[in-house]
């Protein structure tokens, strides 16, 4: 996938600090239906100190600071200074992620994460408390799966997507469901390996899984 780079050139919020990242936290965009070219022109002419690495929608990802350099993107000082940071575009108010940007906010986390070693994932709420981003506050369980997808080390080529790929509309409730009570577990890197077909081993075990719940 292209990255474009729009690099911010104001220093009220762009640090100009460079840093050796140890984790990314995710964030979604205050308003809704906008694209990531627009958040992009926001934070390049905003006058105040807010800032992220990255902005991703449906179409594109626009890195607007390195991901080796600080960002302004929580009130935390120390992640700030630790923690490549992104946004999420997103079409509206329930601050749910459409399919095709959770690919690439999924593909762009796993390049950063091999590129610079690091293996923790956050929400921006998890550092200060924000319900940012929204959903995934909302939605404990759909987090754990993205999550577990995001830290998968299955490759990014087209095999490899299909079997880490995302549930489907119509199988998204229950894949969550699934996944909550810890029926459907990702396999050794975490991988859900959603399109593959189950063995009658993996099938008795969820079925016993469901069995022994509560």
């Amino acid at each position: 996938m292209e990255i474009i780079k729009r690099h911010i050139q104001k220093r009220i919020n762009n640090p100009c600090e460079a840093m050796s990242p140890v984790g990314i936290i995710l964030h979604y965009v205050g308003n809704p239906g906008t694209s990531a070219a627009a958040n992009a022109n926001y934070f390049h002419n905003v006058n105040q100190r807010v800032s992220v690495n990255y902005v991703v929608d449906d179409r594109e990802i626009i890195e607007i600071i390195p991901p080796d350099m600080k960002s302004y993107g929580t009130s935390d000082g120390y992640y700030n200074g630790r923690y490549i940071q992104i946004e999420m575009c997103h079409p509206d108010a329930s601050g749910r992620i459409t399919d095709a940007t959770l690919e690439r906010v999924v593909w762009l986390c796993r390049s950063l994460s091999a590129r610079f070693g690091c293996a923790d994932v956050l929400r921006h709420y998890d550092v200060t408390g924000k319900r940012c981003p929204l959903w995934y506050v909302s939605h404990e369980d759909e987090w754990q799966v993205l999550k577990a997808r995001i830290l998968s080390k299955a490759a990014d080529d087209p095999a490899d997507a299909k079997k880490d790929a995302p549930p489907s509309d119509w199988a998204r409730e229950a894949v969550s469901w699934a996944v909550e009570h810890g029926i459907l577990r990702g396999d050794e890197n975490g991988a859900l390996r959603l399109r593959e077909a189950v063995t009658r081993e993996e099938a008795v075990t969820m079925m016993w899984r469901m069995r022994n719940m509560g």
